[in-house]
């Protein structure tokens, strides 16, 4: 328990003390000063512990560090054939290999674009920008961002994309989702996305979206080999451990947002917006479901989980009555911290132990 409790320590340092700065920032009275202050303090702490992190912390991490040293060794005319990633995140790395030869550089420039992304993200679109953070790092996506690092740069950019959904601009929309996928392939299949701003939830639709779940989950496999002809980089995962089974803890928390949606839904009047958030909910639990039998889609559902830090605070203020409201933030913050510490208990991600890449 004592060497459990040291490989921890740090992350609920840094926990408590972005939970005691929220209080601060909240009582006696919450101010756009004191909330900006929270932003860029929360910001720089995150972005430090992520760029400074040591080549085992996060499961990818170390194979990341191996392929920035053979795109920074190879010759101008062969780079792009020494790995097997992703042409625009290839040339990203030999772009930054010209600053510096030094591996921790590609963390330290991946660490900084995930989190202003994300940042930029909260703080455009977010109902409560104090709680869309505390959701982001509790609900592990920033852990996450520490081993799928290609994956959440396209998801920043993905972010970044949110805004062109909401005012019908398919162009710039389709251009970043392009560009996206240049630097993890699967953020192609985001592009349909577009058309699902507007549906409304009514019977007929709620149907439809049943009858795709049903589609999708029985012809899986037929649908995963068609993926492979278009993505074969990732064929290989077929034999690893990555095609065995997920754990339910992941389905059980979409569940549950899903349900709270809902039933916030029929006791106030939404939005276009919380319909269309509502159903990349739905999206999200068929795909944790289906990462109950094939473990590696539990990181295709980042692409439509991680807007929970848009969706939990929005729905949370839908809540007419102010002391309901209130409670029901507690309750969540209460929720969240506990995935937090069984995540971290865990070592979801491989990011515990904590340890700083110069001590390596």
């Amino acid at each position: 328990m004592e060497r459990l409790s040291l490989e921890i320590s740090l992350y609920l340092i840094v926990f408590f003390s972005i939970l005691i700065f929220t209080f601060l920032i909240t009582f006696p009275k919450k101010s756009y000063e004191k909330e900006k202050l929270f932003f860029w303090v929360t910001f720089t702490i995150l972005f430090l512990i992520s760029a400074l992190r040591g080549p085992q912390i996060g499961t990818d991490t170390a194979n990341y560090i191996r392929g920035f040293k053979r795109i920074s060794n190879a010759e101008y005319s062969n780079f792009f054939n020494v790995v097997r990633w992703e042409e625009g995140y290839v040339l990203f790395n030999k772009i930054i290999s010209i600053l510096s030869n030094s591996p921790q550089i590609i963390i330290i420039f991946t660490s900084l674009l995930i989190l202003s992304c994300v940042f930029y993200f909260i703080n455009r679109n977010s109902k409560n920008i104090i709680f869309s953070i505390y959701i982001f790092v509790t609900m592990f996506y920033y852990f996450a961002s520490f081993n799928i690092i290609r994956q959440f740069l396209a998801i920043g950019i993905i972010l970044i994309a949110y805004k062109f959904i909401l005012e019908r601009r398919i162009v710039p929309f389709a251009a970043l989702i392009l560009f996206a996928s240049t630097f993890h392939g699967l953020a192609i299949l985001f592009l349909p996305v577009y058309f699902l701003y507007g549906v409304k939830l009514n019977k007929l639709n709620t149907i439809i979206i049943t009858f795709g779940v049903t589609f999708f989950v029985y012809f899986f496999e037929k649908i995963l080999n068609i993926i492979f002809e278009f993505f074969p980089s990732y064929q290989w995962y077929v034999d690893t451990d990555y095609f065995e089974g997920g754990g339910i803890l992941t389905s059980l928390i979409s569940a549950s947002i899903l349900v709270f949606g809902f039933l916030i839904r029929q006791i106030t009047k939404i939005s276009k917006e919380y319909d269309f958030l509502l159903i990349l909910t739905i999206l999200s639990l068929l795909i944790s479901l289906l990462s109950m039998k094939v473990s590696i889609l539990n990181r295709f559902d980042y692409y439509f989980s991680v807007f929970n830090i848009l969706f939990i605070p929005l729905a949370i203020n839908s809540i007419e009555d102010k002391k309901t409201r209130i409670i029901i933030y507690y309750v969540v913050y209460c929720i969240a911290f506990l995935y937090f510490l069984a995540r971290l208990i865990e070592g979801f991600h491989g990011v515990t132990p904590y340890n700083f890449f110069f001590r390596y």
